[in-house]
């Protein structure tokens, strides 16, 4: 009995070191292969061999920091500010104590404050631009001919015609502008809730886009509206004028 105990115990410590081994082997595979990505410009592609990396390493075990380094460094490489501006302060966190690591971290540092300005621009866009109501324009009366009875005729219906469009394309202008108005209330709030959350709330990152992007084309939409009201209130003026 005494026998099989040890050789039970025995095989408790030998399949999780061969695991332990087996994982760090992994771990050095795709970190090998990310560096080898990176350094041929497959940002893509290194980012993925990082990830794998990284979950192949357990968390404190020497080289999880080098890996959450490089890992940044793709994300940086790719565009990816937030997320680079997370496995900084991850890797700092990691290597503050390891004297080996003393040039790396002076780098994450100073990349760290370039990655939190990007990431503010990318979360906080400056409020799309509130169209204000355009004057419909003064159109000085040209001199004309007096018009003959036929073409007082041909005109009528068209002065009705434009001025339904005018009233009719500055009702949708101000209508614009109002909707416009309202995402930019809504994205504010958005980035609000996403401040709260020490800006971890990646839900409240995305509606706080998607508000201010819809603000845009609403406002767009508002300045278009509201010229075109103008130009048909300035032609139906003159086609009333000029009987």
């Amino acid at each position: 009995m005494s026998a099989r105990v040890a050789l039970a115990l025995a095989c408790l410590l030998i399949v999780p070191a061969g695991a332990r081994a087996q994982s760090a082997e992994t771990a050095e595979s795709a970190a090998e292969r990310g560096r080898a990505a990176f350094e041929a410009g497959r940002f893509a592609e290194a980012r993925q061999a990082f990830l794998q990396a990284l979950d192949a390493t357990p968390p404190g075990q020497a080289g999880a920091a080098r890996i959450l380094y490089n890992l940044a460094r793709a994300d940086q490489e790719l565009g990816e500010h937030c997320a680079a501006v997370d496995r900084f302060r991850r890797y700092l966190a990691a290597a503050a104590a390891d004297p080996g690591e003393q040039k790396r971290v002076e780098k994450a540092n100073a990349a760290l404050a370039a990655e939190r300005t990007a990431c503010k621009a990318v979360l906080e866009p400056e409020p799309a631009p509130v169209a204000a109501p355009v004057a419909a324009p003064e159109l000085a009366p040209a001199p004309v001919s007096a018009p003959t009875e036929a073409e007082a005729a041909d005109r009528g219906p068209w002065r009705w015609v434009a001025a339904g469009g005018a009233v009719a394309a500055l009702g949708a202008g101000v209508t614009f502008n109002v909707l416009a108005r309202d995402r930019v209330s809504t994205g504010d709030a958005a980035y609000r809730d996403f401040v709260d959350s020490d800006r971890t709330d990646a839900r409240s990152a995305d509606r706080t886009g998607a508000a201010y992007d819809d603000a845009r084309s609403f406002s767009t939409a508002s300045v278009v509206a509201l010229g075109a009201g103008a130009a048909l209130t300035g032609l139906a003026t003159w086609l009333f004028l000029s009987d």
